[in-house]
């Protein structure tokens, strides 16, 4: 077929120039032509293309359209496509072959002249002889010249471009365009056409698509994933999620991906449907990081990853411990994070967890009360650090030097933390060393010849380095009588030497002063401890005792008032002497010893003008007074190494005037002498008389825990009122009755009375206040039986409690804590009256007993810091301490058990880790003896004659206290608490820490007054508060309240464990601080005691003998004084004193008013009934110079048997002290003498 169209040719222009030559002719024609052929070429070359691609795209449709219906492998598709290809490659092969084959110059010259009959043969004749191949026939040169020409000439005027023709190329075009229309028309009308013609392009299309998410995921251990396919497309008959443990080999676990319409409720014979939309699948409770497929749709999905985030966890704890090089105590390597350690040490602690950490850090919770003599430098020294090491945690606390909490926390790479965990730390503290002296007595009068044994005993916890003793003459310089290295000795020792008092030249003028001490090492420096100073008189001469004349007394001639001043000033001296020794200074001691100093200045300025009136100047005694001013100076200023040089020239002064006083007032004839023996005994008797408090802040604080116990009955009252309203209103609940049962653990809650009290020496108003249904005044307000007059009730209760809180916060003396105290009660029933106007009366019943328990623990808690009576107040503070401890262990029993349900364990079973498990009879297991529920004041003191708890008027603290557990509300099972039970158990652990706080203002009270008391009972109490504070457990007890609120009960209950420990540490340390007290105590019970009975023996043999009268009058006059002092303090001493004073003698082992004494009468000068004495107006006998009469034997034997109780009292109380044997050590020789005397008694 020819390109070449049929053109007609130009003629010329007449103009036209003349013809080249001829070889630029025919190369202009060849031109031409070629031109022409090229031309030719391209349109046949178009439509060749157009044609094989029309091919191409009929061939792919048809195969599109076989693929939509037959759905062909990939395989089939290919082939198909392969030979597609190859066909229209082999046909573009040779159609190329024959445009090239067709298309030559010569064909071109031969199209031309077919297309333009006026060429003839001229071009091909031209080429043929331009070109000579093959060579042409000869023709004549002329002829060819002339030919050439005529073919130029035509081939000018020719229009060679419209001799080719493009309509072959156009066809093909158009009919390609046809099939590109046609197809895109299918493909914009059929999606699914649009992936067939991709199918058959081999593009990786599918009629259905599956995408599935999250391919990668992160998840928390313990939670769930829920993985998404998309289907879209034609529907899939089935689609599982497969997966595994990542890197393991273990067999594929399968899960359906189903969809979400299909209704679960469907038969399982209904044929599964067709899936399409949206498919789920879940995993629950991942553990370990999975590797997964989606197995859904004709092609493999690509496979995803779950990455499970495990917990940081420890797997164990070490801890390495070692100690302060000085101790000699080794180190030792502990598990767990509760530790012991000693002062000083550096604890080094080591946790493994699960996986590596990326930081941690370590975040004090806790910090106790740092010891008084620690330094700046040790507290910034012990900072603690803490580094990460892989998998290890390591923690360096380099100098412990008190009880610290840490919260431990880490992180891990991927942001997982490590639930807190706590790091406590307890502190056993260096313990400052012991003394004591085992000789001589602590009253001693010897002659200056005398030699006196010195015996000291000394031990350490950690070892001794120096024992001693110092004495010193007058106010001489002390001097070291022996000094002993212990070389560090753990055992007791005991220093003995003689003090030969011969050696020192004394006179009667003289007294000595000695103490002990011993040293330890305390971080390479020495510690001393001192006993208290201790006093030996010298009396040259004999005691001689005479008959007065006039008031028919016995006097020796010694001054009773001075021996009184000078007792009082070495009171005075001892505590400054301490003092002095304190490691820092005190401005409060300082502020009581000026107090005490100038109270004794007056006293004494007072004695000595009087005196001095009435037999002249006393030089000694005016220098005494002088001393004294000196010392108040000294005080006021904070010198105590003046104060303390300025007391002992006034003692030593006192002490020069007694041979003074002694031979003026020993003149019996003399008036003046006889004035002045009626002044000094006048004198005596102001001095020993207590000293009312304060204006009236005893009575103050005495009339407001009466108000508080009456508003603590009442609210009692009205909280049974609610319960009793809420059981009546819903009978048929279970749980109805439980309050009442609650309110009425204290139905009657009164003082406690002492064994042998009276009835009618109880105060009415404490038994029967107004205002309580047992009242004769009740009758004016009737018992609420609503719950809106028990509201309104409820509301006064409150505007009185606030009045009562005013009065609270004027009392110094009450102490910070009670005002706390108040203001919980106030809150309690702040919430008892909202939960009224709820209509919850239950827990309205509930909030109503806490408050009331509240207020009585306050009322406690005003009796204990208004007690005279320290023996009294330290038994009620050790017996509040025992009564938290007992508390604290049933809340910390109801925590383990919680802890153990949280961990999916019984309580009962095996014990768990960090749980505990004691023997039976220990706190807080049931095996133990548990509380009595008896009422407030159901128990006496066990040594309630010792230390005087017998008074009615002053109660122990929780002597008589229900130890209340915390309640398991409604009887849950462990770990079943709601939220708002978990709140009712933090506030009963906020109540105790707040009832801990009234025990710390209770102890620093006992600490201040310590100082005047016998022994070292003021170390105890400081070693006690030291080790064990108040303060400390109570910040331990709100930390559990805490996280009781926070739900971490395994850490609330490890905190409440720690807090019981160290309540029943604290407790038996103020046992034995009271056993230290009572020592002496014991030993003057029994003293008297023996003194008294031979008083009596003298008396029965006395009659009318006036040398046996006056030797009976003579051991009196030396035992009444002492009895007066223990009747200062203790009841039942007093009554029975009384008794013999006024001739009034009970019977024995009765309890019945006492009646007359029916003792015959006296023939003497005095007309008044054996032992009663009234000076003019009637009033009472001066204490310390009562006259006894033959007959009074009778009233002596009943302070005998009051005595006796005492002893067998104090001795039982010891006894209970002591579990491990019958009587404690202390005791036994005291008590083999006492039973031998009673037996003696007894035959």
């Amino acid at each position: 077929m020819s390109l070449l169209s049929t053109v007609s040719i130009k003629p010329q222009s007449p103009s036209a120039g003349p013809l080249t030559d001829d070889g630029r002719a025919v190369e202009r024609l060849q031109q031409q032509l070629h031109a022409t052929r090229r031309a030719a070429m391209k349109q046949q070359r178009l439509a060749g293309i157009c044609w094989l691609a029309m091919a191409l795209a009929l061939a792919l449709a048809g195969m599109a359209l076989i693929d939509f219906y037959a759905e062909l492998a990939t395989p089939w598709r290919a082939a198909w496509l392969v030979v597609c290809l190859t066909a229209i490659l082999i046909g573009g092969i040779q159609g190329w072959r024959q445009i090239l084959v067709r298309n030559t110059l010569k064909r071109t010259a031969a199209d031309a002249e077919g297309h333009l009959a006026t060429f003839g043969q001229r071009l091909r004749t031209t080429l043929d002889y331009a070109h000579n191949h093959p060579e042409p026939a000869p023709a004549s040169a002329t002829l060819l010249t002339a030919l050439r020409t005529d073919a130029v000439r035509l081939a000018d005027q020719t229009d060679w471009k419209a001799l080719v023709s493009t309509r072959p190329a156009l066809l093909a075009l158009v009919g390609l365009v046809g099939v590109a229309m046609a197809w895109s028309a299918g493909l914009f009308a059929y999606p699914e056409f649009r992936i067939a013609s991709g199918r058959a392009c081999l593009l990786p299309f599918e009629y259905t698509t599956v995408a599935y998410s999250p391919r990668q995921s992160t998840v928390k251990i313990g939670e769930s994933i829920e993985i998404t396919a998309q289907v879209t497309g034609r529907p899939i008959e089935s689609a599982q999620l497969r997966y595994r443990e990542t890197g393991s080999q273990a067999e594929w676990k399968t899960v359906d991906l189903v969809s979400a319409e299909i209704d679960s409720t469907d038969s399982a014979d209904t044929p599964s449907p067709k899936l399409s939309g949206t498919l789920t699948a879940r995993i629950e409770n991942l553990q370990h990081d999975l590797e997964m497929e989606v197995v859904a749709g004709p092609r493999p999905l690509p496979p995803g990853s779950i990455t499970v985030l495990q917990p940081l966890t420890i797997e164990s704890s070490e801890a390495s411990i070692v100690p302060p090089a000085y101790t000699g105590k080794p180190a030792q390597a502990v598990e767990g994070l509760d530790l012991k350690v000693w002062e000083g040490s550096a604890v080094h602690v080591q946790l493994t967890l699960n996986r590596p950490a990326a930081e941690a850090k370590l975040s004090p919770l806790m910090s106790g009360q740092p010891p008084a003599n620690g330094s700046a430098a040790a507290a910034a020294e012990s900072t603690p650090s803490v580094t990460t090491d892989g998998e290890l945690i390591k923690i360096l606390i380099p100098d412990v030097r008190h009880d610290v909490v840490f919260s431990i926390s880490a992180t891990a790479a991927d942001g997982m933390e490590l639930s807190p965990e706590r790091l406590s730390v307890r502190v056993q503290l260096d313990r400052k060393p012991e003394i004591k002296f085992l000789q001589p007595s602590e009253e001693l009068v010897v002659t200056p010849t005398t030699e006196v044994p010195v015996v000291a005993e000394a031990k350490d916890d950690l070892g001794l380095h120096k024992v001693g003793v110092v004495f010193q003459v007058g106010s001489d310089e002390f001097q070291v009588l022996k000094e002993v290295d212990a070389a560090g000795a753990a055992e007791p020792l005991t220093l003995s030497e003689v003090l030969e008092l011969e050696s020192q030249a004394l006179t009667h003028k003289s007294a000595i002063t000695y103490y002990a001490y011993a040293e330890d090492n305390y971080f390479g420096t020495p510690r001393r401890t001192t006993t208290p100073l201790r006093y030996i008189d010298i009396r040259p001469y004999k005691l001689a005792y005479q008959l007065q004349e006039g008031d028919g007394s016995c006097c020796n001639g010694s001054s009773v008032t001075l021996e009184e001043l000078i007792h009082r000033q070495r009171q005075q001296l001892t505590q400054t002497f301490a003092a002095r020794e304190a490691p820092a200074p005190d401005s409060e001691v300082n502020s009581r010893l000026s107090a005490a100093q100038s109270e004794l200045l007056e006293v004494t300025r007072e004695f000595t003008a009087g005196i001095e009136q009435k037999l002249g100047p006393v030089l000694p005694l005016s220098a005494a007074v002088m001393a004294m001013e000196r010392t108040v100076q000294a005080l006021d200023s904070a010198q105590l190494d003046q104060a303390f040089a300025a007391e002992q020239d006034a003692l030593a002064s006192l002490i020069a005037t007694r041979e003074n006083l002694r031979q003026k007032l020993s003149q019996s004839s003399s008036s003046s002498a006889s004035a002045s023996r009626k002044f000094d005994r006048e004198m005596r008797q102001k001095l020993r008389t207590p000293k009312p408090k304060p204006a009236d802040q005893q009575q103050r604080m005495a009339d407001l825990r009466k108000k508080l116990d009456d508003l603590a009955k009442r609210q009692r009252s009205l909280s049974q009122s609610c319960s009793q309203c809420n059981s009546s209103s819903s009978s048929s609940s279970p749980n109805s009755g439980k309050p009442q049962s609650s309110a009425s653990a204290r139905p009657q809650s009164t003082t406690p009375n002492a064994e042998g009290q009276k009835p009618e020496d109880r105060d009415p108003s404490t038994d029967n206040p107004p205002n309580t249904p047992n009242s004769p005044e009740s009758g004016t307000e009737p018992t609420p039986s609503t719950p809106a007059e028990i509201a309104a009730a409820q509301q006064k209760l409150q505007a009185e409690l606030a009045r009562l809180r005013e009065e609270l916060a004027q009392l110094k003396q009450a102490g910070q804590a009670a005002s706390a105290q108040a203001e919980e009660a106030d809150h309690s029933m702040q919430q008892s009256q909202t939960q009224l106007e709820r209509g919850d009366l239950e827990r309205a019943a509930r909030e109503g007993d806490r408050s009331a328990e509240q207020l009585e623990k306050l009322s406690d808690h005003l009796a204990a810091m208004n007690s005279r009576d320290f023996g009294q107040r330290l038994e009620m503070a050790r017996q509040f301490a025992q009564q938290l401890a007992r508390q604290e262990a049933g809340l910390e029993q109801q925590l383990q058990e919680d802890s153990s349900a949280d961990r999916g364990s019984s309580p009962q079973g095996e014990n768990q880790p960090g749980s505990e498990t004691k023997p039976a009879g220990q706190p807080g297991k049931t095996g133990g003896n548990p509380p009595s529920s008896t009422g407030r004041g159901s128990n006496a003191s066990p040594d309630s004659a010792l230390n005087g708890t017998g008074d009615a008027t002053e109660p122990a603290a929780g002597s008589g206290k229900l130890p209340t557990t915390p309640r398991n509300s409604a009887g849950l099972s462990p770990g079943s608490r709601t939220s708002q039970q978990a709140a009712d158990l933090a506030r009963d652990q906020q109540k105790l820490a707040g009832e801990a706080d009234l025990l710390a203002d209770q102890l620093h009270n006992l600490e201040r007054d310590a100082s005047a008391e016998k022994g070292n009972l003021k170390t105890r109490l400081t070693q006690a508060q030291t080790e064990n504070s108040p303060r400390d457990i109570a910040q331990l007890m709100r930390r559990v309240a805490a996280d009781i609120g926070a739900s971490q009960t395994g850490h609330a209950a490890r905190g409440s464990r720690q807090a019981r420990e160290r309540l029943e540490e604290l407790s038996k340390a103020l046992g034995a601080a009271r056993a230290d007290f009572a020592q002496p105590q014991l030993e003057e019970l029994m003293t008297l005691e023996d003194q008294l009975a031979k008083v009596r023996e003298q008396l029965k043999r006395a009659g009318e003998q006036a040398d046996e009268k006056s030797a009976a009058q003579r051991q009196w006059d030396a035992v009444e004084p002492r009895l007066d002092d223990l009747a200062s303090v203790d009841k039942k001493i007093a009554e029975a004193l009384q008794n013999l004073r006024d001739g009034t003698v009970p019977a024995p082992n009765s309890d019945s008013p006492a009646a007359p004494s029916q003792s015959p009468p006296s023939s003497g000068s005095n007309p008044s009934q054996p032992g009663t004495f009234r000076p003019q107006g009637g009033s009472e006998p001066p204490r310390g110079h009562y006259l006894l009469r033959p007959g009074d034997y009778r009233g002596l034997e009943g302070v005998l048997r009051v005595l006796q109780a005492r002893i067998q009292e104090a001795i039982l109380a010891g006894a209970l002290m002591d579990a491990d044997q019958p009587v404690p050590q202390e005791y036994r020789d005291l008590v083999e003498k006492y039973y031998r005397a009673l037996s003696d008694d007894l035959r």
